[in-house]
């Protein structure tokens, strides 16, 4: 089975590769996966900044939020869906306490992704200046909680874009615990959206063929 791109470990490609190859601050490098877009990957201090390349917008569409998510959500009779490498749906809450309030179970996020052919379900809102709230459930974790993933964030951000947005914002993503939450960054500018992301490097070693 053939992995899918990670922006977050994109991220930390950047990073490792700039420190590495002992490149200047916001030098580009080219970061490439197995399956999806190659990435133009740079280092602004201890923040690394991913944008995607040749790869054009994704198909955006208006859809009847699914049946099975209604419980949750049926105050929100519609969604929007990104068609991409890995296609979600999004629903654009009014704010973060309601972000936080919705309870899914796994089978109902399956079960919506069955039907409109997409990979999770992306809950957000703006959580103040600079700031956005965001949850996200995927079918890679069996239609459970996802801390911290890059490509449903850069699907809000092109959202945000498309209604006029520009700047900067810090994505905070996962449940209510803030000690599990991820934190991942946004950059929406006229010549497009980066994904941004801090890398603190654990541990360093070798690895040699025997």
């Amino acid at each position: 089975m053939k992995n899918w791109q990670c922006l977050q470990t994109s991220l930390a490609a950047g990073a490792v590769l700039s420190s590495e190859l002992e490149v200047t601050a916001r030098t580009p490098l080219v970061v490439r996966h197995e399956q999806g877009e190659s990435l133009l990957v740079h280092c602004e201090a201890a923040c690394v900044w991913a944008r995607q390349m040749g790869a054009g917008a994704p198909v955006q569409e208006t859809i009847r939020t699914p049946v099975t998510l209604r419980p949750s959500l049926e105050e929100y009779p519609t969604a929007t869906v990104l068609r991409q490498a890995r296609g979600r749906i999004h629903l654009h809450l009014p704010d973060p306490r309601t972000v936080e309030a919705v309870d899914l179970d796994p089978e109902q996020v399956l079960a919506a992704c069955r039907e409109t052919g997409t990979h999770g379900v992306v809950l957000w809102s703006a959580a103040g200046a600079g700031r956005l709230r965001v949850r996200v459930f995927t079918t890679s974790l069996g239609g459970a909680e996802d801390t911290a993933t890059g490509g449903a964030v850069l699907g809000v951000a092109r959202l945000l874009g498309a209604d006029g947005a520009r700047g900067e914002y810090l994505a905070l993503q996962g449940p209510g615990d803030v000690e599990r939450q991820g934190h991942l960054r946004i950059r929406i500018g006229d010549d497009g959206v980066l994904l941004g992301g801090e890398v603190l490097a654990l541990m360093s070693g070798e690895l040699r063929a025997q």
